[in-house]
Order: structure tokens, then C-alpha cells, then sequence
């Protein structure tokens, strides 16, 4: 069965029978269990798993948990469970640094997802992408320059689609249609990707007069 379409007590019972019965979960199930908490908000029900568990864990099992508080905003509290996997040799792969990275973006701290960057010896594309995407749904578009420079990171038409789709997955269709303008300005032509994501965002907006005008640009410019 899947776990996640139970409520928490029902999961909560299942755990304790499990115990009561000297069942010991493996990390697999102990992975789903800490997800299954995470998901509803019971966060902590499922750090006491990790605390009171009787068998290793994983780098899976810590980046659920810091994506369980992410998720409620609790990015400080993340990085802590951070520090711990890193002081109990577990090592953070990609998905923990690009989870806390988009957890501190949510809260706004800036200061905090840069500093997560830096700490990563490999920066991969979707790091980038959370951290400028984010700075254009705050309207900080001087900030999201000022990253792109120093880190000497400027994105493609892959990436800047990434972002538009971002952003109007948050609602920020306006903040998507000026970035459409501005990706032109540093020489970056959108693609079909591109324009159907932002034209089928203006249409669930209801801005039906700046829908029909973008897709007579992409007729026009021969974008199939």
C-alpha cells in the first residue's frame, strides 16, 4: 500500500505495531515513514524516527527531513540537520544543498543561500536557477545581475525557461513576461518551450490580449 495516502495517526499506528513487534524497518522504509510525516507536517514525529532509530540512515533519510522543514519554513533548523550529517560522515549530495539552498530563498534569506553555494565544490545548473529565479520573483532583478556576474553564471535558453517556468508556476506572469524581454537583450532567443509556457500562462490569467500578441510573435518569428 502507499504509505503517503494515510493520515498520521494511521501511520503513527503502523510505526508502533512495527516496533511493538520487534519489526526493525530498513532504511528504505524508515526513508518512506520520515517522508510520509514530513508531507503532513508532523516534522516532529519524524525527527524522533531519525533520533530513536536503530539502524543507519542515509543521505536520502537527512534530505528528507531537511526538505520536511524547508517545506514549513523552517530553513535554520534544516542547516542544522546539515551539520550533523557532515559530522556523522555522512556526506550531503546535490539534492541537500539545493533543497536548503531554495529553502533559505523562501524565507528570503539571500545571505545564507549564497553561502550554501560557495560551499559546494561542483555548481550545478539547477543551484542557479533556484537562486536567480528567485531574485526575479522579489523584483530583485539588480541582485539577480549581480549574481550572474560575479559567479560569472549566464544562463541559456534551457535555463531561462527553467525560470520563467518558475516563476509562473508562483503566479509572477508579469515578472515572466519581463524576463522574456530581457533574455532577448543578452542575446538569448526563447524557444517553442519558451513561448508555450508563458502563452499558457497568460491564458490561465485570463490576460488573453498579451497571450494572442506573444503567440503571434512565435508564428511570425516560424517557432512551431
Amino acid at each position: 500500500f502507499n504509505v503517503n495516502c494515510l493520515v498520521p495517526h494511521q501511520v503513527s499506528l503502523i510505526y508502533s505495531k512495527m516496533i511493538a513487534c520487534g519489526v526493525s524497518p530498513d532504511v528504505f522504509a524508515l526513508n518512506v515513514l520520515i517522508h510520509s510525516f514530513c508531507k503532513v507536517g508532523q516534522l516532529r514525529f519524524a525527527i524522533s524516527i531519525l533520533r530513536n532509530r536503530v539502524i543507519s540512515v542515509d543521505t536520502v533519510t537527512y534530505n528528507t527531513v531537511i526538505w520536511g522543514l524547508c517545506e514549513h519554513g523552517l530553513a535554520d533548523e534544516a542547516y542544522g540537520f546539515l551539520s550533523e550529517m557532515v559530522k556523522k560522515g555522512i556526506l550531503p549530495d546535490k539534492v541537500s544543498y539545493n533543497t536548503l539552498i531554495n529553502g533559505f530563498c523562501k524565507v528570503g534569506n539571500f545571505a545564507r543561500a549564497k553561502a550554501l553555494v560557495d560551499e559546494i565544490s561542483e555548481l550545478n545548473l539547477i543551484t542557479h536557477t533556484i537562486l536567480i529565479s528567485s531574485y526575479y520573483s522579489l523584483h530583485a532583478i539588480e541582485e539577480a545581475y549581480k549574481y550572474m556576474v560575479m559567479s560569472g553564471f549566464y544562463p541559456d535558453v534551457v535555463t531561462f525557461s527553467s525560470i520563467i517556468n518558475r516563476l509562473c508556476k508562483d503566479g509572477k506572469v508579469l515578472e515572466a513576461g519581463l524576463l522574456l524581454r530581457e533574455m532577448e537583450e543578452m542575446g538569448v532567443y526563447p524557444n517553442h518551450v519558451t513561448y508555450t509556457t508563458l502563452v499558457d500562462s497568460l491564458f490561465k490569467a485570463e490576460s488573453y490580449r498579451n497571450a494572442l500578441a506573444l503567440y503571434g510573435q512565435m508564428v511570425v518569428r516560424g517557432i512551431p
